[in-house]
């Protein structure tokens, strides 16, 4: 009769449990975060085709090419922003950009990142 092996046992389920926990608790949340990402990007490089009427072209661009800038550096990762807040951002940004668009939606972008991102406020 062969000699059991506990050691190997403790290793198969030690290593199960390692895959498990990191499965569930990072991949799943930065893959989730990462379409996210994707789509208020996404998002908010659409705002460069809804420049109002009484902010010039460069100006516009100028403004946009920030509120890029914000995104990335505050939502990169999924361990920056507030799971909760993701879902509500995302669907009140699609709701402004249906109606005409104004600096205020800008402004709110930055309130919104300053609110609920760990690198927004500073």
């Amino acid at each position: 009769m062969p000699q059991r092996r506990p050691w190997l046992v403790v290793g198969v389920v030690f290593a199960a449990g390692a895959a498990t926990a990191f499965w569930f608790g990072w991949y799943v949340p930065a893959r989730e975060h990462r379409d996210w990402y994707d789509r208020v990007c996404a998002d908010i490089r659409a705002l460069e085709h809804n420049r109002p009427p009484d902010i010039d072209p460069p100006t516009w661009e100028y403004v946009i090419s920030w509120a890029v800038n914000l995104h990335a550096n505050c939502a990169g990762y999924h361990t920056w922003v507030e799971p909760d807040w993701l879902d509500g951002f995302a669907a009140e940004l699609e709701r402004r950009l249906d109606g005409p668009v104004t600096l205020a939606d800008i402004h709110w972008i930055w309130d919104e990142y300053a609110a609920h991102t760990k690198g927004g406020a500073s």
